[in-house]
């Protein structure tokens, strides 16, 4: 019977090793926000081996233990095939959305030391991410233009903010500022307080509902609903809306005082400029807008790679492997078919 429990347990531990693909190095980038999280797997090589995309992440938005939980299971199901999370991780980069705001990265990195016993690991800010993206470790200025806005600076290693207030604080810039002043334009055209708008039609189009009437979905659904409504304020401007126009205006201005107010603390190191984020999208609009109130002759890009690129190219770092043109493409051609 004991020869046979042995031989059973030997037989088990044989099928078990088979289970788990052999795999020369581990690197696991997360990209955590305030609408999703995206959890990536790739060697060395920057071959995306796994890729999972779960719900927001931010513990500001909706508490400590339900963002544990989102990373939790993104990072059991990533790390399932590999051993799950006692996987061992040569290089984990978390930019989460909030991750450093007060005591938060100091509890995120104890909760990933528990979680993750065999990995090397840091963690910080999605912005973060971004800075990396578009600038990796050079000079320049990461602007950033999604749900809401922030200029970032880097100069010599060190990273410096404009902005990035939030909703409740920051006057314009992003998406929900956008989208509000928009459903705002409508709701005066209603009231009679304000110019007809073709904006009125565009938003009930998209609602399907009148925009008065849609007014308990705003306040139940909050600032990612309200910023979605953004490409409305893009296509009205688009077709020569005043109202839309006078709002996409307002907020090139906004993004171009950031821009300045972070060019000027470079002390003129660099000029370069990324471009982060869904309102730059619209780069075709945003950009003319802009360039029409800068005095300097910025040196602007779009990264091509996706915002989880740069928590990799972090972890990667953090495991000692340089970023190399065959990395890049590797990742590309990988992620967009994983």
């Amino acid at each position: 019977m004991t020869f046979y429990s042995n031989f059973v347990r030997l037989k088990l531990k044989f099928y078990i090793r088979l289970e788990v693909p052999k795999i020369s190095g581990l690197l696991v980038g997360i990209d955590g926000g305030g609408t999703s999280t995206e959890f990536v797997l790739c060697d060395f090589k920057g071959r995306v081996k796994n890729r999972v995309q779960l719900g927001p992440s931010n513990p500001n938005d909706i508490g400590f233990e339900k963002s544990y939980d989102v990373l939790k299971n993104g990072l059991s199901e990533l790390l399932n095939p590999w051993g799950g999370l006692s996987a061992r991780i040569d290089g984990m980069f978390a930019g989460l959305s909030g991750g450093t705001v007060g005591s938060n990265r100091e509890r995120f990195r104890t909760f990933f030391q528990i979680l993750l016993p065999n990995a090397r690991c840091e963690n910080g800010s999605d912005a973060e991410n971004a800075i990396t993206l578009g600038l990796e470790e050079k000079d320049g200025i990461t602007l950033i233009s999604g749900t809401g806005s922030v200029a970032f600076f880097q100069r010599n290693g060190r990273i410096g903010r404009v902005g990035g207030w939030g909703y409740l604080f920051d006057r314009a810039g992003g998406g929900y500022n956008i989208g509000h002043d928009g459903i705002y334009a409508a709701l005066l055209a209603y009231d009679g307080l304000g110019p007809s708008t073709l904006l009125t039609k565009k938003l009930e189009a998209a609602i399907g509902m009148p925009v008065h009437e849609a007014l308990p979905d705003f306040y139940r659904r909050g600032k990612q609903y309200i910023a979605s409504f953004a490409p409305v304020v893009f296509a009205a401007c688009e077709e020569g809306d005043p109202a839309a126009v006078e709002i996409i205006n307002h907020t090139a201005a906004y993004l171009s005082e950031l821009l300045l107010a972070a060019y000027k603390r470079l002390e003129g190191s660099s000029k370069t400029v990324a471009l982060v984020g869904g309102i730059f999208k619209r780069s075709d609009i945003m950009l003319p807008f802009m360039k029409n109130k800068l005095k300097v002759d910025f040196d602007f890009i779009i990264p091509s790679f996706p915002p989880i690129f740069g928590a990799v190219w972090k972890a990667a770092k953090i495991a000692g492997i340089d970023i190399d043109p065959e990395f890049k493409k590797n990742f590309n051609l990988s992620w967009q078919s994983s």
